[in-house]
């Protein structure tokens, strides 16, 4: 039997086309949707004759990515409620995700009206926002809005009464048809 040998010479395989085609992609990664790590918190303190009084503003750290916990929110609340030896009550909180794609940034730019990026929370939870292109995560944003705490507002609570209604069950009589 004859044996063939085989030749062992391998050949090389061109992958500068791979090497260039990963070079122009990463020009466009910021293009791309990215997980939000961090977020920016704007705070806004509303006076008794609403007027805004103070902005401050700190960037937060999420504990999840692309949510924001109720225990955050809680913390963040706490933590900002008196300010300057006055007590402040939460009125709203908004949040400002920029959820667009790569592809629809043309028509966001064309028509920016048809998009909605602010949300109203409505309860104090957690949040979960949508992943963003890279370029635009300095624009996600939390709105903590405060008013100040009058001193008619803390005595109105104490002075509030239910008006209660009782039922006497006892007297009721019901008549008997003949």
């Amino acid at each position: 039997m004859e044996e063939e040998t085989i030749d062992t010479n391998e050949e090389e395989i061109d992958i500068r086309w791979i090497e260039e085609f990963q070079a122009d992609e990463e020009k466009y990664s910021m293009f791309y949707p990215d997980n939000i790590e961090e977020l920016t918190v704007s705070i806004l303190y509303i006076n008794s004759n609403k007027h805004l009084e103070k902005i401050s503003e700190k960037k937060i750290k999420l504990e999840n990515k692309n949510e924001i916990q109720r225990n955050e929110l809680i913390t963040l609340i706490k933590q900002n409620e008196k300010i300057d030896k006055r007590k402040y009550k939460i009125l709203s909180i908004l949040v400002y995700n920029f959820s667009l794609q790569g592809d629809e940034l043309k028509n966001f730019l064309n028509d920016s009206e048809k998009y909605e990026f602010m949300t109203n929370l409505k309860q104090i939870d957690s949040y979960r926002l949508e992943p963003t292109i890279n370029c635009m995560h300095d624009i996600n944003n939390l709105f903590v809005i405060f008013y100040e705490e009058t001193a008619n507002d803390t005595t109105n609570k104490s002075n509030r009464q239910t008006k209660r209604v009782r039922f006497n069950l006892m007297h009721g009589k019901t008549r008997r048809k003949k």
